[in-house]
């Protein structure tokens, strides 16, 4: 139509607006504007991908730091929380230096109470005010009166020191004739006992160990005559074997004498008898000296007559000094306490450790930098691949290869 129907001098004819051009021409600024707006985008598209790459590492670095500083915050309240519990635990113990007093905590550690060793001479545990020792809140340490410090005091508690312990001693001195008859009473109950208990044992495992001895000698008898038996049996089987064989021959010429053979197979038997009951005899006596030695140990702890007035007084200073002693041995929840009081640390009836599920620590362990570093370099990876995808699809429209 437009072969046959125009031209470019049109001359006096009618015009007539066959495409209507002019209705679309908003649209076409449109799609300019767009096209402008995608070249810019394509010129500035790697440092858009750089600045959203940093704005990923950004984040996950701000919420790592906040993550880990709420997590040591809480562990400091935490802490901070125990530290307030310890101090409030240490009011209530009279502290004293243990360099000062090293002596005298070494006396009642090896103190055992035994009235027997003891007796009415006991002395009591006893320390000087001048190693008396206070806490310095803000250092953490016990300051003496000179001045000295030290991070490991003996503590008594207040109880303990100020109204057990002059309540007994005072109890001591009042009573002690009354309490001197009641323990010497009660070592000569205890002694006449043991005395007895001694005589009853010794007799009758004397009278085992005879009674035993006697059976050895007449099984070693015996053992004689069965052997001399044995012999006389075997000769006499011979004979008889022999006088069968020769018939009316003359027995004095074929009468036959123990041979030996039959002696030493008697003898040999009876070593091996001797032998048996030389173990057996050598059993029963390790046995016996078993019991002994099980009734010495019975004995003498029977024979122990604990002083109850000075443990009374006492008994708790010696437990305090005797968890000084086994600190190493304490386990990593026990060894928080000792900043409170070794007696508390190895006392404590701690509940048991909590159980955490594995989960809890890999969400704990995850590293937000990490995951962010990987991501970046999987839009890395992915926008290379997606790059030379395109590359390849436009080579191919056009007929070449990348060489060509």
């Amino acid at each position: 139509f437009l072969e046959e129907h125009c031209a470019d001098d049109i001359g006096t004819n009618p015009v007539m607006n066959v495409f209507g051009e002019r209705s679309y021409e908003k649209e076409l600024k449109e799609f300019e504007e767009l096209n402008r707006i995608r070249k810019s985008v394509a010129e500035e598209n790697a440092s858009f991908e750089e600045s959203l790459k940093d704005f990923m590492v950004g984040v996950s670095d701000y919420v790592q730091l906040m993550s880990r500083a709420k997590l040591t915050s809480v562990g400091k309240i935490v802490d901070f929380s125990n530290g307030m519990l310890l101090n409030t635990f240490k009011s209530s113990y009279n502290h004293y230096s243990t360099l000062m007093e090293s002596a005298e905590i070494k006396r009642i550690q090896e103190e055992d109470f035994d009235y027997g060793a003891d007796g009415s001479e006991y002395k009591p545990l006893q320390f000087s005010p001048t190693s008396r020792v206070k806490f310095d809140a803000v250092s953490g340490n016990w300051v003496a009166d000179d001045g000295s410090r030290i991070s490991s005091p003996f503590g008594i508690h207040q109880i303990q020191e100020e109204i057990i312990a002059p309540l007994v001693q005072n109890l001591l001195n009042e009573t002690r004739t009354e309490r001197l008859k009641i323990y010497n009473g009660i070592m000569d109950q205890k002694r006449d006992y043991l005395n007895q208990w001694h005589r009853d044992t010794d007799d009758f495992y004397g009278r085992g160990r005879a009674e035993s001895q006697d059976i050895v000698n007449q099984m070693q008898g015996i053992l004689a005559e069965f052997n001399t038996a044995v012999s006389q049996y075997k000769a006499f089987e011979d004979t008889e074997k022999e006088m069968r064989g020769l018939g009316d021959g003359d027995l004095e010429s074929i009468e036959i004498k123990s041979s030996a053979s039959g002696t030493a197979f008697s003898i040999k038997y009876c070593e091996e008898q001797q032998r048996q009951i030389q173990q057996t005899r050598d059993e029963f006596n390790d046995y016996v000296e078993r019991l002994k030695e099980d009734i010495d140990r019975r004995a003498s702890v029977f024979s122990y007559t604990k002083d109850y007035d000075a443990s009374l007084r006492d008994g708790h200073a010696k437990e305090v000094a005797m968890s000084l002693l086994g600190t190493e041995s304490l386990d990593d929840r026990q060894k928080v306490l000792l900043g409170a009081n070794a007696f508390i640390a190895s006392n404590a009836h701690l509940p048991p450790e909590p159980v955490v599920d594995e989960s809890v620590y890999g969400t704990l362990g995850v590293s937000l930098n990490e995951m962010a570093e990987e991501a970046i370099s999987g839009l890395a990876v992915d926008g290379g691949k997606a790059q030379g995808e395109g590359k390849a699809a436009s080579m191919a429209e056009d007929g070449r290869t990348e060489g060509e």
